[in-house]
């Protein structure tokens, strides 16, 4: 497994003094959910999953915003107890199947700060856009988490010149030196070959 910024950026987000629940969009297969459970890992804090296409029937408590409910219906899905407090994840993974939940992280904003809540869903924004649902503006930390980077792509096959890269501004000529070398990075020697004669 290679690393990915966004593990970072959950990392600090959970460090923080002040937090929001944080909800991380992307498509699918980005690698949001990995994300989580890898930062979660190196933080040697416990996530408590909970995926919210297998527990659908837990919507109409979003609905009423029962946070002490959820909280208690969580506990009993997981097995493991949960309070406002806990030192934990709280991880509510696939919201796009039950669309109560992003409104309600607003209560889980105000009434349970302490708790550290991540909400992802690869169809949320569609989902959003199709449900009249009120929005927690002001209360959410919204993340974005998109394909593998080049940058990421370098530090995955282990190349020393990616930090070389990073300091260097795309002018002059550079950016086209950059693009022969990654295509000799992913490409057979004849495709770069014939692509290099300029």
């Amino acid at each position: 497994m290679f690393n990915r910024r966004a593990i970072e950026d959950i990392k600090d987000w959970y460090q923080q003094n002040t937090r929001k629940p944080l909800v991380i969009r992307g498509a699918r297969q980005v690698g949001k959910t990995t994300a989580v459970r890898l930062a979660a890992e190196q933080l040697s804090v416990k996530v408590i999953e909970v995926n919210l296409e297998r527990h659908t029937e837990l919507e109409p408590l979003f609905q009423r915003y029962k946070m002490d409910e959820l909280l208690f219906n969580f506990s009993l899905m997981t097995g493991d107890q949960i309070t406002r407090d806990s030192n934990i994840i709280l991880f509510l993974d696939e919201a796009q199947a039950t669309p109560s939940a992003y409104p309600c992280l607003r209560y889980f904003s105000e009434e349970m700060p302490g708790l550290a809540v991540i909400l992802t869903g690869s169809l949320l924004d569609q989902v959003l856009s199709d449900v009249n649902l009120p929005t927690p503006v002001g209360r959410i930390e919204p993340y974005f988490m998109g394909p593998l980077t080049f940058v990421e792509f370098l530090f995955a096959i282990g190349c020393q010149v990616v930090i070389t890269i990073e300091r260097f501004s795309f002018s002059n000529g550079f950016c086209w030196r950059v693009e022969r070398f990654a295509i000799g990075m992913i490409s057979p020697p004849i495709f770069f070959d014939a692509l290099s004669t300029k």
